[in-house]
Formats: C-alpha cells, structure tokens, sequence
C-alpha cells in the first residue's frame, strides 16, 4: 500500500520555483531543494523523479503563471496598445517592487542551460512561441479596435515584442536607471502607431 503524501504538492512546487528562479538550476542542489521544499529526498524522488524532472515541471507551472499574468494584465487594461504598455510596464513595477532582480525564469533558463541542452532550448522556443502568438493576437485585436496602426505586419511586430521583453527582463537584472526603463519602452511601443 502506497504511504499519502506528507507534504503540500503546490507549496512544494512553487517553492522549488522559487528556488530555481533566484539560484538558477546548475546552482540548486538537491539539499537546496528539499530544505526549500520542506520535503525529504526520497519523497522529492518519488513524487517528482529527478531534479531535471522537477526543474522541467517547474517550468510549465511557470510558462503557465506567466501567460495567466499576461491575461489578468489585458483584462485590467484592455487590449492592444494600452494592453501592451501595461505589460511591459507592469514587468518593470513588478521587478522593482520585489526588490529582487531576477529577471524572468525562462529567459534565465535560456542564457545559463539552452546552448548545450537541446531540450531546455525546444522548451525556451515553446515559451516564446506562446509568448508570441499571444502578443500576436493582442495586436489583431489592436488593429481592429484602431489603436495598432494598420500598417504593421502582426506576427513580426509579435517578435519583436517578445525580444523586446527578453531584453528588458535581463536588463532589469542590473538595476538601469527608471528613466532609462521609461524611455525604452516608449520607443518600443512607438512601433506600435
């Protein structure tokens, strides 16, 4: 008969997030993440196999955090341009208030693993696609309401937003100056009219 779980399996998860997000996943180490996690190795074992295994898990509760943030964003503020600013100025608020400059997991994911796993690379393409294909469809509906210029090629413009946010998620890591924040996302969003 299988023992029950003694241990919060959402607490658990979110606190390896947690964990892996400020450390990174070659600096984690199985003690780091049991203390964390507040669970034993053999119930970190079993209950998620190894640490790439908890680490991909991660990753997918993260991608999936992430687009319901961009959701909650966009229902707050509507679509197209005022949607878009909102979320690139709510990443720069979010950071900031935190105090921690962690930047974003899949983006540090990428520059520490993605090179040498071909895996961690397939993953960091599925968050961008995401990323892109929901930017794409914010701006559709921009160009619908009027307020993205008509003249814009939607899927390119979704590229191009989301390095934009890859660039700003690293550049936050070293605490720019708010203005130079504030002037760069202007000039991002100008392409937007």
């Amino acid at each position: 008969m299988a023992r029950p779980r003694e241990f919060d399996m959402h607490k658990a998860l979110n606190n390896a997030l947690e964990l892996f997000w400020e450390k990174g996943y070659e600096a984690t180490s199985i003690t780091d993440l049991t203390t964390r996690m507040e669970i034993s190795r053999p119930s970190l074992y079993m209950a998620f196999g190894d640490k790439r295994a908890l680490f991909m898990k991660v990753l997918d509760i993260y991608m999936d955090q992430f687009l319901r943030k961009l959701e909650s964003i966009l229902a707050a503020n509507g679509s197209g341009y005022k949607g878009i600013e909102a979320l690139f100025r709510d990443i720069v608020e979010s950071v900031d208030d935190r105090g921690i400059k962690r930047g974003c997991l899949f983006v540090n994911t990428m520059t520490e693993l993605a090179a040498h796993d071909e895996q961690i690379a397939l993953k960091g393409r599925e968050y961008q696609d995401k990323v892109s294909q929901f930017l794409a469809n914010v701006l559709t509906e921009g160009k619908e309401a009027g307020d993205i210029a008509q003249t814009i090629d939607v899927h390119s413009t979704a590229h191009f937003l989301m390095l934009a946010l890859v660039g700003l998620f690293v550049v936050v890591k070293i605490e720019p100056a708010p203005v130079v924040l504030k002037h760069s996302i202007e000039v991002t969003l100008g392409v937007l009219r």
